[in-house]
């Protein structure tokens, strides 16, 4: 990672306000665990984007074992509702 990308991503961690940061029931912050790990990695990585892959891990071993079954479940984005016009839309082209 160059020093701008470093840089970039100490800049974007410095500028999150803690109300947007997600606090799990350890009391530890997922965005400071991660930008603790990630900040001083020499290569481009999912954490600089403060991206946990669940599966990996060497990610999940940077939390406590009380927040493991938290980040798990609360993890995954809820399906986005799709309207009935986007969905007619999408039908159109459907391969049989």
């Amino acid at each position: 990672m160059n020093d701008y990308a470093k840089l970039e991503h100490k800049m974007n961690f410095f500028n999150m306000h803690i109300d947007k940061k997600w606090k799990l029931p350890s009391g530890d912050y997922v965005e400071d665990i991660l930008y603790e790990h990630a900040k001083d990695l020499q290569y481009e990585d999912q954490l600089h984007s403060f991206i946990i892959d669940t599966s990996n891990n060497a990610i999940m071993d940077l939390f406590k074992d009380v927040d493991h079954d938290y980040i798990i479940i609360y993890n995954a984005s809820p399906e986005p509702e799709l309207s009935d016009e986007l969905i007619n839309y999408l039908m159109r082209y459907r391969k049989f």
